[in-house]
């Protein structure tokens, strides 16, 4: 084999090993970075619904509590009347 031969060999082993660790190296980092995003993404859209949840729950905590008084007024208006009629 000439000297040509062998320098091209090794130039072509050199770049090609050189080419794999940068593809290696520029890999794991893209995969941090998207790992990284899809935890910054994750925390919030949770904060989201949360935060949306907090206040559904809220309303229908208001709901349930403004039926429950409805309800006590209605029976003791319906015990008032029942009362009127009974004493009729």
């Amino acid at each position: 084999m000439s000297i040509q031969k062998k320098f091209f060999m090794a130039l072509i082993g050199f770049v090609t090993i050189f080419s794999i660790l940068r593809i290696s190296i520029t890999w794991l980092e893209t995969k941090e970075i998207v790992q990284k995003v899809i935890e910054e993404k994750t925390t919030s859209i949770i904060e989201e619904i949360t935060s949306t949840l907090d206040v559904t729950d809220e309303i229908m905590g208001e709901r349930v509590q403004s039926s429950l008084t409805l309800l006590k007024k209605l029976k003791t208006m319906s015990c008032i009347q029942n009362k009127r009629i009974k004493l009729s």
